[in-house]
């Protein structure tokens, strides 16, 4: 099972996503990246949520409830844990995330970093206790 993942932002953000969760149970969303720069220290970027959303949108924090399922994108998470700009790109490993983060002309679901945005949501897969994936862009809809 993946227990950390990469996320490179429209924003101009790195964030890592781990399942581990902080003194609050909160899955640990950390920036460690922004405007094509590693940071020092990184700060936690998402808060208050027990499962990391992944869709359309962008990483979002919500809660677990189980009369919504895990349909988060039916809730209204204003008052939850926030969320991100939109992905340019997925990645397992933290160095690719980097090169992307370097990279210039970003765009959403970036077409660049496509193979290793399907490798992470694969290995992300359907059935995980922490991420969860929602809806996605064209033939990542289909991936898992």
């Amino acid at each position: 099972m993946l227990k950390t993942f990469y996320a490179v932002t429209e924003s101009g953000s790195l964030y890592e996503v781990n399942s581990k969760r902080d003194d609050n149970g909160w899955p640990i969303v950390e920036r460690i990246g922004r405007n094509g720069r590693l940071l020092a220290k990184g700060d936690l970027g998402l808060r208050n949520g027990d499962m990391v959303g992944i869709s359309e949108m962008g990483l979002c924090l919500f809660p677990n409830r189980t009369d919504h399922g895990r349909a988060f994108e039916m809730m209204n998470i204003a008052g939850w844990g926030g969320s991100t700009s939109r992905i340019i790109g997925l990645f397992v490993e933290r160095g690719d995330a980097e090169a992307c983060l370097r990279s210039a002309e970003k765009e959403p679901w970036d077409s660049r970093w496509y193979l290793k945005t399907q490798q992470t949501l694969r290995a992300i897969g359907s059935g995980h206790p922490v991420f969860v994936i929602g809806s996605l862009p064209g033939q990542l809809s289909s991936v898992v």
